[in-house]
């Protein structure tokens, strides 16, 4: 599948590109949970997406949050392009039987909504992303890198969100390089069956 994408350059699209590439690079460091290791609490301090991506979700009917409505496991991808301005959503909800959807919205870079879907998961494909979370060490990864790479011409924000019982973590990053992080995407990627023409996502090669 290959999605096309028209470049226009009025001044309309030009000013929401830069709006969007502000809200993907300007959310900062999140809060880390007093442990250190980020999510819930019992201090009651919790991480969370900024107001703007919040609002800019509720706008386009996505939770503001990957916890709303979920009831098992659930975990949430957001990659903002820069500076296309692209925006691709892939949100996986798991329920308490086991049973998995996963919901794909791709925005183009003037907020059109060019591919909107929804795709069961087979249940050996979950088991198979609950081994990667593992391996990735998601929910005691921090929340974002103290020390981030320089802006690039051509780059990627990316967040996870990820919902499970009474935990809930978000993990942020500026054109993360291949690692069992980026599988977790690659994951959702394959579930919602988009191919590397669509959202390219390398794999990850562990050291022997």
């Amino acid at each position: 599948m290959r999605l096309a994408f028209q470049e226009t350059k009025s001044a309309p699209q030009l000013l929401t590109r830069v709006l969007i590439l502000i809200l993907a690079l300007s959310a900062g460091p999140l809060p880390v949970s007093a442990s250190g290791q980020g999510g819930i609490d019992a201090s009651g301090h919790d991480d969370h997406l900024s107001e703007g991506a919040q609002k800019f979700l509720l706008a386009h009917s996505e939770p503001a949050s990957v916890r709303d409505g979920c009831t098992g496991t659930c975990f949430r991808l957001i990659r903002f392009g820069y500076p296309s301005a692209r925006i691709v959503i892939l949100r996986l909800m798991v329920d308490q039987n086991g049973d998995a959807t996963v919901f794909t919205k791709i925005f183009s870079g003037d907020r059109q909504l060019v591919l909107q879907k929804m795709d069961a998961v087979p249940r050996s494909d979950v088991t198979n992303l609950m081994e990667t979370v593992k391996q990735s060490n998601f929910w005691q990864l921090p929340g974002s890198e103290p020390q981030e790479g320089p802006l690039v011409k051509d780059g990627s924000v990316w967040t996870i969100e990820g919902a499970e019982g009474a935990s809930y973590h978000i993990v942020r990053r500026r054109n993360p390089k291949p690692s069992r992080f980026t599988d977790i995407a690659r994951c959702l990627r394959d579930f919602a069956k988009l191919s590397d023409s669509v959202v390219f996502i390398p794999i990850f090669q562990p050291p022997h």
